[in-house]
């Protein structure tokens, strides 16, 4: 699964919400949104969640869609394209 830019604003939009009110949490957001880069992180402090990320991985598994999932798409014509 890839991550986006819109996958970290969703992430900051949400914690904004969480810390409304919490002038300190909140600086930390916003330094959070203004200078994080993966080069920049610190794999030791993502290292401490390894339990929570195999609790999550394990989740997934159990939750998978063991069958193909078939889905389609509409698409909106006009009376003269069908003519």
């Amino acid at each position: 699964m890839k991550s986006t830019s819109i996958d970290k604003d969703e992430l900051i939009s949400v914690c904004e919400i969480e810390y409304e009110g919490n002038p300190t949490e909140l600086a930390t957001l916003r330094e959070f949104k203004q200078n994080y880069s993966s080069e920049q992180s610190n794999i030791d402090f993502f290292f401490l969640f390894r339990f929570f990320i195999r609790d999550l991985e394990q989740q997934l598994d159990q939750h998978r869609c063991s069958s193909p999932l078939r889905l389609y798409r509409g698409q909106l014509i006009s009376n003269e394209e069908l003519q």
